[in-house]
């Protein structure tokens, strides 16, 4: 039985590193890292809420806006829909209805010369800057995220994306 569980749990983490970048698992550490520093639990990796970052960083890369929701891809965005948030998590599985979400989300121009440490501090250190951005990190009410970073053209578009 050991081993099994032993397996079990090797397949996990195999599969958890093949979701994340490099660049992903260093924001992810500064986040939880960031966390146990003032006390409050770390965030356990989700696969279902790295599909919504995944998707929201995409959305971002080919809109060039930082929005939360999804609207057309015409660059008309008038104002905040909750649907249209609550929608990429309904569409990933992950139930609204049952479970808080949350998200920060970032794009970083001209990281051309930047290393992956250089762009994961950039980006957390704007969402610690930022209060409601860092409300959001500070939230003990999670138990479960992920955070995409998608370079493209040069630029960084990143989600951060919680459950409780």
């Amino acid at each position: 039985m050991k081993k099994i569980t032993t397996l079990i749990t090797l397949i996990f983490c195999f599969i958890t590193l093949l979701s994340q970048t490099t660049l992903e698992s260093e924001l992810f550490n500064m986040i939880n890292k960031y966390r146990y520093e003032i006390s409050i639990r770390q965030l356990k990796w989700d696969n279902r809420v790295y599909e919504v970052s995944k998707d929201q960083s995409l959305y971002m890369s080919k809109t060039d806006n930082c929005t939360h929701d999804q609207q057309a891809e015409n660059g008309d965005f008038p104002n905040f829909d909750m649907k249209l948030f609550k929608d990429k998590y309904d569409r990933k599985g992950i139930d609204t209805d049952i479970y808080t979400i949350g998200e920060n989300c970032y794009i970083g121009y001209d990281v051309f010369n930047s290393s992956n440490h250089q762009i994961a501090e950039r980006v957390f250190n704007a969402w610690v800057n930022s209060p409601p951005h860092n409300e959001m990190l500070l939230d003990n009410d999670f138990f479960f995220g992920s955070v995409r970073a998608l370079i493209k053209n040069g630029n960084v578009y990143s989600s951060f994306n919680c459950i409780n």
